[in-house]
């Protein structure tokens, strides 16, 4: 038995339907009229239906039993559905509207008495001809057509697979001439047509109520019912603005926090989406590092519409009444709000808040190019070396690995650049009382980025390899870069909990790799001692004993 095609088979008729008299009248049977309506509609024009005409007043006698009239989808006049507040560069780009006031209509109606319902077909169209091809290209596709997308993309097929359904063959191709009487739709479909297809399923599924609020308050409560831990709440101290809070973390997400709890990253997304009253809304991601993929993971969400640190406080409140959420540790992205909400929702805890390098990269350089002064006879390339060498000293403020190298640097810094009075000012009051925030002397940090369930448990049983961040991927080239007869003898396995490795730069020296279940998981060199990742004496005891590196502790 052979499978059904998927391919769609819908044609455009390009020869003119014309009838000897306006209306053309036909009769069809009950169940019959409808097959012919969704045909017209499939191959000439769209019809689409404008109204049933209402009840008649009074206790005059009715002529119909019931009627319902379809129009051409070229009737009407254009209209701008654009928001008009808002600005020319910011508006939605929209084509040329189809409506050209085509008066071509369809009047369906059943008399009372009658066993069968009458069509009046208007068929004249005004404005425009349905049998060209720029006709065509203009309209909207036909009922046949969406309905075609709306099962593929139901059917769970991608952009990819249903554009390969659409592809005609080069014979098909061949036979597309200006003399054929119909074409397929198919070479009509664009890749905005199945984004529309798929956006129309999400709306969709994704909307439980035409009312934004109570569709929230549904969503809570379905995902509660499924051991969320979900709320739905008005902010604190925002209740003169309307701001309300929306609070997220799955069943798996709370057993994640409980074991990477005490080092975590705060990440805030603005302008994440539009709320009820299409105002700006605002997401915010505790993330931490998987010990299993060496990825970032999510860990719980909350979306606002208020950029204040107020929900931030309520987030973070939230999750350690209800997620048991107490962190040693949060990497943020240079936010004062977000450093307030911190210190506010954990005052009698030692949090250490730490900056994203990233993101003070980024303020610092933005603020060396609009600050730092030069004279006006200096030539361009005078100014980008002075630029550099700014970049060059900040950048040894930031690695300082003791306090007093920390504080000679800025010493050297304020006498070195004490012409640039602006710059000078700006880092003494933005960054230098928060030095312990960036400066390597008090904390360490690497990247952090997003994943999901799927990659914990597919490295988790074996089938992918774990993540390495750029400091790892340089020490397991170190120990890869050793030949095999170097490796072993650098290398030996005391017993099942110890091995030892000589240095690969001082020859007296030996370093400790401890094991435990199997698994690498620490070592006494001093790069591993600082930043807790996996270092060059730990792959290359992996290479040599096949155990595997495991985290023992959170690692941003």
């Amino acid at each position: 038995m052979s499978l059904p095609s998927l391919k769609l088979l819908v044609q455009h008729l390009l020869t003119p339907q014309v009838y000897l008299t306006n209306p053309h009248k036909l009769i069809f049977e009950d169940d019959e009229w409808e097959t012919w309506l969704a045909s017209e509609s499939a191959v000439y024009t769209n019809w689409r239906f404008k109204k049933q005409s209402p009840e008649p007043k009074g206790e005059g006698k009715r002529k119909y039993e019931w009627k319902r009239i379809y129009e051409c989808d070229h009737a009407g006049s254009p209209r701008d559905r654009r928001d008009e507040n808002l600005s020319p560069s910011k508006r939605r780009k929209t084509k040329e509207s189809i409506k050209v006031g085509c008066k071509a209509k369809i009047e369906v109606y059943k008399l009372f008495g009658s066993d069968v319902v009458n069509i009046d077909h208007y068929w004249e169209h005004t404005g425009h001809d349905p049998s060209t091809l720029r006709s065509m290209k203009e309209s909207r596709n036909p009922d046949a057509v969406r309905h075609w997308l709306d099962c593929r993309v139901n059917d769970g097929f991608d952009s990819k697979a249903i554009k390969a359904m659409l592809r005609m063959t080069s014979e098909e191709l061949a036979e597309i001439t200006d003399e054929i009487n119909a074409l397929p739709c198919s070479i009509k479909i664009s890749a905005q047509d199945i984004y529309n297809t798929v956006r129309r399923k999400n709306v969709a599924t994704t909307y439980l109520s035409d009312n934004p609020v109570e569709s929230i308050r549904l969503w809570i409560t379905k995902l509660t019912e499924k051991g969320w831990s979900a709320a739905y709440k008005k902010t604190p101290g925002e209740e003169t603005r309307n701001g309300f809070t929306i609070m997220l973390c799955s069943p798996w997400q709370r057993k994640l926090i409980a074991e990477y709890r005490d080092t975590v990253c705060l990440d805030s997304t603005h302008n994440t989406c539009k709320g009820p009253a299409r105002e700006k809304m605002f997401l915010s991601t505790i993330l931490a590092r998987d010990r299993v993929t060496g990825k970032g993971v999510p860990l719980a969400w909350m979306i606002t519409n208020l950029e204040s640190h107020h929900p931030l406080v309520q987030f973070l409140l939230w999750l350690s009444s209800n997620c048991a959420f107490h962190p040693h540790t949060i990497l943020i992205d240079c936010s004062g709000t977000e450093a307030l909400a911190i210190n506010l929702a954990f005052p009698n805890s030692a949090i250490s808040i730490l900056y994203c390098y990233w993101h003070l990269w980024e303020a610092w350089d933005a603020n060396i190019k609009s600050k730092i002064v030069t004279k006006k006879n200096r030539c361009p390339e005078d100014r980008t070396e002075i630029l550099q060498d700014v970049r060059r000293d900040v950048g040894k403020l930031l690695r300082a690995s003791v306090l007093a190298e920390f504080e000679k640097q800025w010493e050297y810094i304020q006498e070195e650049w004490a012409d640039q009075k602006a710059w000078v000012k700006y880092m003494s009051k933005e960054y230098i009382p928060t030095k312990e925030r960036w400066c390597q002397a008090w904390c360490q940090a690497q990247e952090i980025e997003p994943d999901y369930m799927r990659a914990h448990v597919r490295i988790g049983v074996g089938f992918n390899s774990r993540h390495l961040c750029k400091a790892e991927q340089e020490a397991k080239k170190h120990a890869q870069a050793l030949t095999p007869a170097d490796a072993e003898s650098r290398v030996r396995v005391v017993s099942d909990k110890l091995v030892m490795i000589d240095s690969f730069t001082k020859e007296e020296i030996s370093y400790e790799v401890t094991l435990d279940d199997g698994g690498i998981i620490a070592c006494s060199c001093p790069a591993f001692s600082k930043s807790g990742l996996g270092c060059k004496y730990m792959f290359l005891s992996q290479c040599i004993t096949m155990f595997n590196i495991l985290s023992e502790k959170s690692i941003l």
